[in-house]
């Protein structure tokens, strides 16, 4: 387990850059995301899907503040936006064959939770046959029940 913040010369931006650009996976559960916060994640997004990395990205409808010409469909980014229920988990998943990374915590994906904001996280690492995998990752098919899935990318 590693805490992460916003202090000093790592940042959650930082971190999560590295981790979308060596993942095959991706699946982001973030309350809010804004324009200036996709951006700053956008070129390693692109990066992991030229490598062929699947992304799912879950935010809340209310809250989430994203240039109505910012297709994330367009990109190859699955958008799932939460309408009934308040989405308030904030977690960062990678998986990379038999090795996932979970990022828990505060950061959502704006500029303040990603740089600038006193944010903190816990980095969990292991195998995808661990118990503590098991565990995040049935909590993430319980939230994509509760909010969908999406259908095709492209």
């Amino acid at each position: 387990m590693t805490l992460i913040t916003n202090r000093g010369k790592t940042n959650h931006r930082k971190l999560i850059v590295d981790l979308i650009k060596s993942s095959k996976e991706v699946i982001i559960f973030s309350g809010w995301m804004t324009e200036d916060g996709f951006k700053k994640l956008l070129p390693s997004f692109e990066e992991a899907i030229k490598n062929g990395a699947k992304i799912t990205i879950f935010t809340n409808e209310k809250h989430t503040k994203l240039d109505p010409k910012t297709n994330l469909k367009a990109y190859g980014i699955c958008h799932v936006l939460a309408k009934s229920k308040t989405l308030h988990s904030k977690i960062y998943y990678f998986q990379n064959n038999s090795l996932f990374t979970a990022v828990i915590g505060s950061a959502n994906m704006t500029n303040g939770g990603l740089v600038s904001s006193e944010e903190l996280s816990v980095k969990l690492e292991g195998k995808i046959d661990s118990p503590e995998h098991e565990e995040i990752y049935n909590y993430l098919k319980d939230l994509k029940k509760e909010y969908g899935e999406c259908t095709k990318v492209r």
